[in-house]
């Protein structure tokens, strides 16, 4: 077999964290490294298949549970790989071509700068997220997204949708967002086709209560990952609030920002709201930990990834277990404690940061159970100078994330810290005391415990092992629930 060294990428998916997510130190990546065997001369399937299945043979994390199957019985490597992931820990391994690939590392998707969800109780579709496209760091601006720019915001009410001179009410859009509509209406027909500017009439209700309505149109959209930064004052203390929903390479820069800008603010308290996040970079996790936690002497683990057994025998460094150490941050928060927002999409770096700062301090965890991954990618292609749409690229999981204390057996993902159950609404902005979440934080820091629910995800019915549930997160990563 051949190896070919291109910038190294380690994934906490969790997307991203697959657990998801790359070290890219900010330069234009490629999976490394590139696992070619050197008698598949082709990239056909068979040979495309036959490659995965010797790289799994050799670097999948649980490569002595593979079972014995015949690679040449499948149509694709996705399709391979899903049989022969090893259930019910790995929900997560999947192939996706270099064009995809692409898109996950730069942030980017057709459409236009949204997320939304049914609100069942008032049968409306509500805004859970509102993306406000690629950030500047020269100017500390983001460019602005269709939704972004004609007002919408998380926890407006969706009334209406006209496309293509079709009038579709509320109801209409929660049937038709549902897959079940009785009319066989598809998204398409409701949020139209995949071309630039093509351009839909959508009606709402803010946040004050106020009729809004405005034109946007289909284009490529950044999904920036820091939805608020901000500080609040409370009971004579500084709280300062952080929402970021990606530890993806491509928000570095904002990420860093708004650290920065939070270091001004002489803060007492943090809460970081991480509930849609589904992982990313390990060093991203890493560098958000350490404004957190500043070590008490160099070299505390922040977090150790655990490769195979296959590393002991064959030296190849992308391979090897590596240790992440907390950085030195001179303006580092410094606290005893942090409020970590949750939900069951809180996922892989999302999970290892929560994880990595518990032997260090008290971490509070407020929502829901997150998604249980434990586990990353070293990612890999193949094929890559076929061009982008004929590569793939290997999210296979080949390592376990340890905090300082060697756990990591979260495969049913973190629950809340006791009583702090909360379910997850879209009824107010980020960093409203409004929102269920934060409400929850603040009546905390009031009484010294949480006051809520102490059901959790891991404690009703999951079907964390199923190909949907597999589905869900991978869609969450490659950002094909944002529209």
């Amino acid at each position: 077999m051949s190896f070919k060294k291109y910038v190294r990428l380690s994934i906490l998916t969790s997307i991203i964290l697959l657990l998801t997510g790359c070290d890219t130190g900010g330069s234009s990546p490629a999976p490394s490294p590139r696992y070619d065997r050197s008698d598949y001369e082709s990239c056909s399937v068979e040979d495309k298949t036959l490659n995965l299945w010797e790289y799994l043979n050799e670097w999948y994390l649980w490569y002595d549970d593979l079972p014995n199957i015949q690679p040449l019985n499948y149509s694709s490597s996705d399709e391979l790989m899903r049989a022969m992931r090893k259930l019910p820990e790995d929900r997560f391994s999947h192939v996706i071509s270099g064009t995809e690939f692409g898109n996950f590392i730069t942030g980017s998707y057709y459409g236009y700068g949204f997320r939304w969800n049914e609100n069942s109780i008032s049968n409306h579709m509500v805004m859970e997220a509102v993306y406000k496209g690629a950030f500047s760091s020269n100017t500390n601006t983001y460019s602005g997204t269709p939704a972004y720019d004609i007002g919408l915001r998380r926890g407006d009410i969706i009334l209406g949708i006209t496309s293509n001179n079709i009038v579709y009410d509320a109801a209409d859009v929660v049937s038709i967002m549902s897959g079940e509509d009785p009319l066989g209406r598809t998204v398409e027909d409701l949020l139209g086709p995949n071309e630039q500017g093509y351009e839909i009439f959508i009606e709402w209700e803010s946040l004050d209560g106020e009729y809004e309505s405005g034109t946007m149109a289909r284009s490529t959209v950044i999904a920036n990952g820091v939805h608020e930064a901000a500080s609040l004052e409370h009971s004579s203390k500084t709280i300062g609030y952080l929402s970021y929903q990606s530890f993806g390479s491509h928000t570095q820069n904002e990420l860093y920002s708004a650290l920065e800008w939070l270091g001004t603010q002489n803060i007492e308290e943090l809460v970081v709201d991480l509930r849609y996040n589904p992982g990313g970079s390990v060093s991203l996790s890493r560098d958000l930990g350490s404004y957190i936690h500043q070590p008490n002497e160099t070299g505390e683990t922040f977090s150790a990834l655990k490769y195979n057994d296959n590393s002991d025998r064959t030296p190849i460094s992308e391979f090897q277990d590596k240790a992440y150490l907390f950085n030195n941050v001179p303006d580092a928060f410094n606290l005893d404690r942090v409020f970590v927002l949750t939900s069951v999409e809180t996922c892989s770096a999302s999970e290892m940061l929560i994880n990595s700062l518990t032997p260090y301090m008290d971490v509070v965890v407020i929502g829901d159970s997150t998604c249980g991954k434990p586990i990353g990618f070293s990612l890999i292609s193949y094929c890559s100078e076929q061009g982008p749409d004929i590569e793939e690229v290997y999210f296979a999981v080949n390592f376990r994330a340890e905090n300082a204390q060697g756990f990591y057996d979260y495969f049913d993902g973190l629950e809340p810290t006791t009583n702090c159950y909360v379910e997850e609404e879209s009824k107010a902005d980020w960093g409203s005391t409004q929102d269920p979440l934060m409400a929850e934080v603040i009546s905390y820091l009031d009484v010294g415990f949480c006051s809520g629910d102490n059901a959790t995800a891991s404690q009703r019915v999951k079907s964390s092992a199923s190909d949907a549930a597999n589905d869900t997160w991978v869609n969450n990563l490659m950002r094909k629930n944002l529209y």
